[in-house]
């Protein structure tokens, strides 16, 4: 026999009707248009028809309206942020520039890949990069500063090769060490120099 709250002794408080539970008696959160959206696309719109379009031949075009509308009204709805403080400039590399043949030869070395081709009759050609070790020997004993535009790359090729950290390093001057401090790619350069 149940106890009701009449029926229960004295000493036993009485306890309120069980409730259903709280998820029972809320609704569900309707899932969001962008949520249909990727579903749609997930599933493919033979399976699943986006939302406000009719199944058929035009549903994946239908699809794609659909999203670029929702993303474009997603992002009006960011609020601006206070934009990041700037960098301070690249400091001043006081030596002279490199000559523009010597700094087309350097955008060759970085950039050739052709070690990487098929053979022809002749078999395959040199990777022009095994030839940088030495470059870089010549252009920091002659004192030459790197061209701006070159040393992404060369931060990039030393990253790959620890054997070319210190000439690349020297050669790119205090403007490698202003990149790696914006960039986490090349932190190698802050450990690799003193102070």
């Amino acid at each position: 026999m149940t106890r009701t709250p009449a029926t229960a002794d004295a000493d036993t408080p009485a306890q309120a009707p069980a409730s259903a539970p709280e998820t029972a008696t809320r609704p569900a959160p309707a899932p969001s248009l962008w949520e249909d959206l990727v579903t749609a696309a997930l599933l493919g719109t033979n399976r699943r028809t986006p939302p406000g379009c009719e199944p058929g031949a035009r549903a994946p075009a239908a699809l794609l309206d659909a999203a670029a509308a929702e993303t474009v009204r997603r992002r009006a709805g960011l609020c601006p942020v206070p934009a990041a403080r700037r960098p301070e400039p690249a400091p001043r590399d006081p030596r002279p520039p490199l000559p523009a043949a010597a700094a087309h030869r350097l955008t060759m070395l970085l950039t050739d890949r052709s070690g990487t081709a098929g053979g022809g009759r002749r078999g395959t050609a040199p990777d022009l990069m095994e030839l940088l070790p030495q470059w870089l020997a010549a252009a920091n004993a002659r004192g030459f500063a790197a061209p701006p535009q070159s040393v992404p790359a060369l931060l990039d090729a030393a990253r790959g090769r620890t054997d070319l950290r210190p000439a690349a390093l020297a050669f790119a001057g205090p403007r490698a060490l202003w990149l790696a401090r914006l960039n986490p790619d090349w932190r190698f350069a802050l450990r690799a120099t003193p102070g």
